[in-house]
């Protein structure tokens, strides 16, 4: 990769394939297929490693990707700036600009990741003296920490290389590339553990060389969808540094906040009730971040239009498009997040044995406010593209010192364990998913929230009513295994469907989601005009 010094390109405008027209259908199937590989991999692969390593060893993968997470906030938030300046000058055809845009960028994670290689090395170091690691393990758990940590160093500098897929709206081109790492991760665990006798250290080592095949796609997504963008150190100018970061400063408070809300909770139980907890805590955690997961992939499929939008200073359409938003995300995840929550019971025995069985209500607990929390998420964009960051920020920073006293008061003192952990981050992202970010997000444009959250609340009955179907029915029918929880989720899907469609979608919407489809599919659409 050349690092040449020639002007920016000429502003001739890109090809119109790479635009946004007709991306929403193939970015909604590569969503979908990213998360249906991701869900059969984290089906497998958790037991797979419990199988392997046992439920404390376990325990400190998640952890050690969570400790490495924190430092990841200065990169994720920067390039999360980066992308609205980049989306906004693409859109005005400035490439003068876009290109000063990614450079300033690209050159500031070099340093970012230059400033915390030194941390990342102290963490290696002192792996085992930061969490309670099972004796005999030490060393193992060095090796890990060192090699997610080498992982996180090469996204910090490769991130920039992504904004293009958002900039274009080309979801689909990213999670091809996503969907290769998320595969390769662990394969490469697989292979270590057959040829050799399995050590903790071979899933970071899955993790690195996972990595390693993530940047290469997402530099070939940046050749192709930007063309026009070019390394050169002439493009890094000071004032453009000056203007991402000015918004990339409270994002990063907010961020830090934000980490006290989701990402203290494995560090609390590892270093309150021990390592065969956190373990277990860990496994149920992972149907909590895979939803969400699944939810951020498909809340980041409307965020660059909403962007868009707001570049064009059309704010009836952006109100529009956020109220729908909300209401197509809602109901999507809404069917997901239900029968998680009420076949819990069954689900955890089918999985992981009758040993985790009795965590259902910890995987309620976890999973059920999702549908608040993901619906909301539409409205964030908003106040990043109006560049209003700083109260959100503060409230994030607020909420989440609560939280971490709430965690450590309620597993302690109180004596509610590793539920008090879960629920206190449960109350507080309630809270600010269902009224402090659709107030604030109205406010920054001059509208009244009330649409917003009535759209939420919507969601939030028909999660209820999905949860309560799928209980019954493990109830009634006690589903243990594959086959009929399989069974159950795709009649439950064949059934939910039409149901939405006709009683929660209106009019405009059914003509809004028909425009997603291709024209042979769409006259089988029923729509009902007003």
């Amino acid at each position: 990769m050349s690092t040449e010094t020639t002007p920016a390109p000429p502003q001739t405008p890109p090809a119109p394939a790479l635009g946004r027209k007709g991306s929403f259908l193939p970015n909604l199937l590569s969503n979908f297929a990213n998360f249906a590989i991701t869900l059969v991999i984290g089906l497998w692969f958790t037991p797979y490693l419990i199988r392997n390593l046992g439920t404390a060893v376990y325990g400190l993968v998640p952890l050690a990707t969570t400790v490495i997470y924190y430092m990841s906030v200065l990169t994720v938030t920067l390039n999360t700036s980066v992308g609205r300046f980049l989306t906004i000058a693409l859109e005005k055809n400035d490439f003068v600009k876009a290109n000063r845009v990614f450079n300033t960028s690209f050159f500031a994670g070099l340093g970012i990741a230059a400033v915390l290689l030194i941390p990342c090395i102290l963490l290696s170091v002192f792996a085992d003296k930061i969490v309670q690691v099972p004796p005999g393990h030490e060393t193992e758990a060095r090796h890990l920490f060192a090699y997610v940590a080498a992982a996180f160093l090469l996204n910090a500098v490769i991130t920039p290389f992504g904004v293009s897929t958002f900039a274009r709206n080309r979801f689909d081109l990213r999670n091809l590339v996503t969907i290769v790492q998320n595969v390769s991760r662990p394969a490469f665990v697989v292979v270590l553990f057959a040829l050799i006798e399995p050590r903790l250290w071979h899933i970071g080592f899955g993790t690195l060389g996972a990595a390693v095949l993530f940047a290469i796609g997402s530099v070939i997504n940046w050749k192709i969808l930007t063309p026009v963008l070019r390394i050169s150190f002439r493009n890094l100018h000071w004032d453009t540094f000056k203007s991402i970061s000015n918004t990339s400063t409270w994002v990063i408070v907010g961020q830090l906040g934000f980490i006290l809300l989701t990402g203290v909770e494995l560090i609390v139980v590892n270093r309150m009730l021990g390592a065969e907890s956190a373990g277990r805590y860990a496994a149920v955690l992972q149907w909590s971040m895979l939803i969400r997961s699944m939810g951020a992939i498909i809340v980041s499929l409307f965020a660059p239009t909403i962007i868009s939008y707001y570049a064009k200073k059309n704010i009836d359409g952006l109100v529009d498009y956020a109220r729908h938003a909300i209401k197509l995300i809602g109901l999507l995840m809404a069917l997901p997040i239900g029968l998680v929550c009420g076949f819990s019971g069954p689900l955890l025995y089918t999985w992981l044995g009758k040993d985790f069985a009795d965590l259902a209500p910890l995987m309620i607990l976890m999973v059920a406010p999702l549908c608040f929390n993901l619906a909301g998420s539409p409205l964030a964009p908003i106040y990043l593209a109006a560049d209003k960051v700083r109260t959100p920020a503060l409230m994030n920073v607020l909420l989440g010192v609560l939280t971490l006293v709430a965690a450590i008061l309620l597993a302690g003192p109180a004596g509610w364990g590793i539920y008090g952990v879960a629920a206190a981050p449960v109350i507080a992202i309630t809270v600010r998913s269902l009224l402090f970010i659709p107030i604030y997000a109205s406010s920054t444009i001059h509208r009244s929230s009330g649409p917003f959250i009535r759209q939420i609340l919507t969601v939030g009955l028909v999660t209820a009513i999905v949860t309560l179907v799928a209980w019954f029915c493990a109830s009634q029918l006690n589903p243990y295994g594959w086959l009929q929880l399989g069974f159950l989720a795709v009649t439950a899907a064949a059934l939910y469907a039409p149901l939405t469609y006709f009683l929660f979608l209106n009019a405009v919407e059914r003509e809004l989601l028909a425009a997603k489809f291709p024209p042979p599919l769409r006259k089988y659409l029923p729509l009902v005009k007003k």
